[in-house]
């Protein structure tokens, strides 16, 4: 969406029409086209979110894979449920 809106910034269209394009704020478009000017295009490809904490160790994900690929559970409460058990996890 990022490297859209700035096309459409480049040909004769306002903010507006851009932010209403694209789903995001006219502050957003503007934003984007700030990265852009001053830190190139590959700022534009960064999200630079902070990733969330693991509560499950490397073994105990392996062991859920295998665990949900064995047993096919149909909902989400059920591999919740298998967590809490097996890790005492919530």
């Amino acid at each position: 969406m990022r490297f859209i809106a700035l096309l459409m910034l480049a040909e004769p269209m306002s903010l507006d029409q851009a932010a209403s394009l694209v789903g995001r704020s006219v502050k957003v478009i503007e934003n984007w086209g700030h990265q852009y000017l001053i830190q190139g295009i590959d700022r534009l490809n960064a999200f630079n979110y902070p990733p969330k904490k693991m509560f499950l160790k490397a073994a105990q994900i392996d062991q859920l894979v295998t665990w949900v690929k064995t047993t096919n559970p149909s909902k989400t409460k059920h591999v919740r449920a298998y967590i809490t058990e097996q890790f005492q996890v919530s």
